[in-house]
């Protein structure tokens, strides 16, 4: 983590990162944008199986939850790659 935050943002910050609170608030932040980028994305998907329900019909339905949850699963395989 320090490392990354040496190269990336900045090696002032980085110094910080000795003290386990500044430490411990930056594994926070980190939780936090991560939790914000899969909520946004399984509310775009579930935005798109409400549309899919109401404009498609419930007869394709799984069809589309297939497809979103293979979406879901395809960018996260991607992110952690």
């Amino acid at each position: 983590m320090k490392k990354f935050v040496n190269d990336f943002i900045s090696p002032k910050i980085a110094n910080k990162l000795n003290n386990p609170i500044y430490l411990l608030l930056a594994y926070i932040i980190l939780l936090l944008i991560g939790v914000l980028i899969w909520g946004l994305l399984f509310g775009f998907l579930a935005t798109l199986n409400f549309i899919g329900d109401y404009t498609i019909g419930n007869k394709y339905f799984w069809i589309i939850s297939v497809i979103a949850v293979l979406i879901s699963f395809f960018i996260g395989f991607i992110k952690n790659k």
